[in-house]
């Protein structure tokens, strides 16, 4: 087995032990951030359509650090939206740019950020974010 593939089983493995209900508490003390559980019905009605994707039952910023590793090494907002749809996120009602890019915001700061700008927009173009 390859570096790569062992490497994308454990995220695999670690994406599914964040989701588990019996320690979301300690998951949401971790990322200083509450998670939403599937066991929690506010969680459905907040997000997700209920198809068992791994991102429907998330709110934006916890769905955002789970795709982090999809994401090409350099991206923009709108291939994170993309990403994110793909992988089953429904934004609902709410404009899901505006939504990704202040989620990839908080993300770029605090303790354990997980991306930074790469390349600050301007003139009307969209900032380049990198993952760290």
């Amino acid at each position: 087995m390859r570096a790569e593939e062992r490497r994308a089983d454990k995220v695999q493995e670690l994406n599914a032990l964040l989701q588990d209900p019996d320690i979301s508490d300690y998951v949401a003390k971790l990322f200083g951030e509450p998670l939403a559980v599937a066991s929690k019905p506010a969680s459905r009605a907040a997000n997700g359509n209920g198809n068992g994707s791994k991102l429907a039952n998330l709110t934006v910023t916890p769905a955002m650090r789970m795709v982090a590793d999809l994401l090409p090494n350099r991206f923009l907002i709108q291939d994170a939206v993309r990403t994110m749809q793909e992988g089953g996120f429904d934004f609902g009602k709410r404009d899901p740019v505006p939504a990704v890019r202040d989620a990839v915001y908080l993300l770029c700061r605090g303790e354990k950020p997980v991306f930074r700008v790469a390349v600050k927009g301007e003139g009307g173009k969209p900032n380049q974010y990198e993952r760290i």
